[in-house]
């Protein structure tokens, strides 16, 4: 027995249908390599080929520090902002363009330093005053 997806029939009717989806403006979760569709890969596909231990290394990171954050006093809402948002996995970019969006210009520097900043109170991981463009005393 024939599989359908592999008719021409089918192929003309699969192509139809793509221009439609193109010009209704879609982006489809799949692309089409050598007449076969598979899902697009994304350019974020460590999580896949971590180890067990890194994933759940990085759940219990995660988790550490969501605690962390919704039970510390920050000294202001950006610095309280900016953890809350690392804590639920958001990368740095994400918080810069949530920050962008509510009116708040700072750059991504700027939030490095400060979830460093607070890593290092917590004792989650220590960094150079280098790293934390600081200057020595």
């Amino acid at each position: 027995m024939e599989q359908f997806w592999r008719k021409k029939s089918f192929k003309i009717l699969s192509r139809q249908w793509n221009k439609r989806l193109i010009e209704s403006g879609f982006s489809d979760a799949e692309i089409e390599i050598k007449s076969d569709r598979i899902l697009k890969q994304r350019a974020t596909n460590s999580y896949r080929q971590a180890t067990q231990l890194e994933r759940e290394s990085r759940l219990e990171y995660y988790c550490f520090l969501g605690y962390l954050a919704n039970n510390t006093e920050f000294p202001n809402e950006l610095e309280k902002f900016v953890m809350l948002r690392h804590a639920e996995g958001a990368t740095i970019r994400e918080i810069v363009d949530e920050l962008n969006c509510r009116g708040i210009i700072r750059h991504r520097q700027t939030i490095r330093y400060v979830i460093r900043r607070w890593q290092t109170k917590w004792g989650i991981r220590t960094w150079s005053l280098r790293e934390m463009n600081l200057k020595p005393k």
